[in-house]
């Protein structure tokens, strides 16, 4: 048992820890979690040594539910409610403009520090300060616009009002102060006011509000808005956190479950396998399971949830994963193709009925009767197509 135990501890020391990801790809999301869990937990029962293997469940909620938009998504929902508030100004309605501009600034200090954002935030700035002179509020105009030509000093230059406004800004002396910026992690980049600068004991700024930020790749960006006084260091910490990639897995898994056929299917698995950077996929429904194997480019066969933990301690400690289309099957395709030829039928008849999936040089998908797996069928002149790039037989363009 101790000599069992080392070979597959050692099987999945070979094959790098963090190998394998379960997905719920049940329609029926509470089903399929319940399966998820049952065949995780006796994968591991039936080899403690697995669970090192094991990267992550992806446990994603139902497609309906909320996600959280990605960046572009939210400077998208940032310019529609800057344009709502344009149009609320335009009609007079400074409460419902007041509001938009409210929801759009809170948006935007919540996403990526991109130079879109500091141009967004730039003309919520700039409506505010039309707003304020309406009200009559000159020092909430004041600022509103300092911000606004901060952020964006091509604003300067909208018009002649804007121009007389700027001039008038930078004659009034406001003292200047400074920052003091600590950042996690250290080689992020950071910018004042949406220019470069770095992290430490910053140059003087002038007294008033600044927009101090922080991103890197693979974390989310931080942005925040302070208030420097005359005179005063301010200390801005900024924290950034590992990068999230769930909107990207939700809808790999929203393919999966969309799935007509297997090679849809495969693509799906192929997504998550990506993303997560698992060689392993397991595809787990109220009742079975299959694996995809990131190295073959293999969707292994829909089994039963009793030998699909057999099968899946297997496929880590080295096993193929059985196919869903068999050598025997694949010779028996091709035995019938023959016979077709024979029989006067066009030799490439054959590729016209099912769908093919390149796989790399050599080998390809087959799919028939919505079945996909990787075979090789070392023949002349095979057809010669991407993975990503599969087709409908209707569509499919001739051999090579």
């Amino acid at each position: 048992m101790r000599l069992a135990a080392l070979l597959s501890l050692l099987s999945f020391q070979a094959l790098g820890a963090e190998t394998i990801v379960f997905v719920n790809a049940a329609n029926d999301g509470p089903s399929g979690l319940h399966s998820l869990k049952v065949l995780r937990d006796a994968v591991v029962k039936a080899d403690p040594t697995a669970e090192k293997a094991i990267k992550s469940s992806v446990v994603l909620e139902e497609p309906t539910a909320h996600v959280a938009q990605g960046p572009k998504q939210v400077l998208g929902e940032v310019n529609r409610l800057l344009t709502e508030g344009k149009a609320a100004y335009n009609r007079g309605n400074l409460d419902g403009a007041t509001e938009a501009i409210a929801q759009a600034t809170a948006m935007a200090m919540s996403t990526e520090p991109w130079p879109e954002t500091f141009t967004a935030i730039a003309e919520l700035e700039r409506l505010t300060g039309l707003i304020s002179l309406k009200l009559k509020d000159s020092a909430a105009a004041d600022e509103a616009f300092r911000n606004a030509f901060l952020l964006n000093p091509q604003l300067q230059s909208l018009d002649s009002a804007m121009g007389v406004y700027a001039r008038m800004l930078k004659s009034k002396d406001r003292g200047t102060g400074q920052v003091v910026i600590k950042v996690d992690p250290l080689t992020a980049w950071v910018m004042i006011d949406g220019q470069k600068a770095s992290s430490g004991v910053s140059g003087p700024l002038e007294a008033g509000t600044h927009f101090i930020s922080a991103s890197r790749e693979g974390y989310t960006g931080q942005l925040q808005r302070i208030t420097v006084p005359k005179g005063k260091i301010v200390p801005v910490n900024l924290t950034l956190l590992e990068a999230t990639n769930e909107p990207d897995l939700v809808v790999a898994r929203a393919t999966v479950l969309a799935a007509q056929t297997d090679a849809a299917m495969a693509l799906g698995a192929k997504k998550v396998s990506e993303l997560m950077k698992a060689r392993f996929v397991v595809l787990v429904r109220p009742d079975d399971a299959a694996i995809y194997d990131a190295t073959r480019t293999q969707l292994g066969s829909f089994t039963k949830i009793d030998p699909a933990v057999t099968a899946i301690v297997d496929a880590l400690r080295g096993a193929v994963p059985k196919p869903l289309i068999t050598d025997a099957e694949v010779k028996n395709i091709e035995e019938k193709r023959a016979n077709e030829i024979a029989a006067g039928a066009s030799p490439d008849a054959w590729y016209q009925k099912p769908w093919v999936i390149g796989a790399g040089a050599g080998a390809v998908v087959v799919v028939v009767a919505t079945i996909v797996t990787v075979a090789v069928v070392a023949k002349k002149n095979p057809p010669t197509y991407t993975f990503n790039n599969w087709c409908y037989a209707s569509d499919c363009p001739p051999r090579n």
